[in-house]
């Protein structure tokens, strides 16, 4: 029996329960912000951490600064003729309106930076649900070729067997599920990937793989050897790697410090 189908056996999907995704819609069992395992509703991995871990100083600086250069750049253009879509107004209502772009630019500076992780994401897991089953990616758009070639070259120095990705994994005791980017299988063990958009690795990032690993051996009995955080910038580079990896060297670590954080959230109704 091959290293696949052996291990495969082992994966969530044998366990024979029955798992909807947040956002699925199955009679009135779907949930739009919670999995359901087994009728049991769990919360997601990660809205547990943005519940419970504050974003930095940091970030609220970049929101701001953010906004006062889209204000800035909308005052420069106006030259003193307000107008809003071709229609001249009042001084009063251009400046709520500007206002109001000014206020959502930090949303849309996030979502552009998220279509090429998206991309990225996207096409990473092709390449792999390709060679899962036993096929190879033959087409791969120009911007997306560095991306392929690095992370070829990460996964033959794993040298790993690809054998699951967008898999789900849960502990129904904490009711608490998350679904994993990539799993598979080396010499050295079981390998867990999970991508990231990024422009530096967050602690959080190491939290929300522990507690993946600790659910994956919840729901296979198997123990995680390997995890790493593939991280890609919010830019497209135009130079250098195409990612960066970071291994979360101390797993179980993580999921003690995970479980503190359910724990929080159990004495906070509003983050159910």
């Amino acid at each position: 029996m091959s290293i696949t189908q052996k291990h495969l056996e082992l994966l969530p999907c044998w366990r024979h329960s029955e798992v909807l995704r947040p956002g699925a819609r199955v009679g009135k069992g779907g949930n739009p912000h919670h999995y359901l395992v087994d009728g049991i509703k769990c919360r997601r991995v990660t809205s547990i951490l943005e519940r419970t871990i504050p974003k930095g100083r940091g970030f609220n600086n970049w929101l701001v600064e953010t906004g006062i250069q889209k204000m800035t750049s909308e005052v420069f253009e106006a030259e003193g003729v307000y107008e809003i879509d071709g229609v001249e107004c009042t001084l009063a209502d251009w400046l709520n309106y500007t206002t109001e772009l000014a206020r959502v630019r930090p949303d849309e500076v996030r979502d552009e930076a998220a279509d090429w992780g998206t991309r990225a994401h996207a096409v990473i897991q092709q390449y792999i649900d390709l060679k899962i089953a036993g096929m190879v990616l033959t087409y791969v758009a120009e911007e997306m070729q560095p991306t392929i070639e690095a992370f070829s070259t990460f996964e033959v120095g794993l040298d790993v067997t690809w054998l699951a990705t967008e898999m789900v994994v849960w502990d129904e005791q904490r009711k608490v599920a998350g679904s994993v980017d990539a799993i598979g299988y080396s010499p050295k063990g079981w390998v867990m990937c999970d991508w990231k958009t990024s422009k530096g690795h967050y602690p959080e990032s190491s939290l929300q793989l522990s507690a993946y690993a600790a659910m994956f051996k919840n729901v296979t009995g198997q123990r995680i050897s390997h995890g790493y955080v593939v991280r890609f910038p919010k830019d497209r580079p135009d130079e250098g790697p195409a990612f960066h990896v970071e291994r979360v060297a101390n797993l179980r670590t993580g999921w003690a410090r995970y479980k503190e954080l359910i724990r929080q959230t159990d004495y906070q109704p509003w983050a159910k």
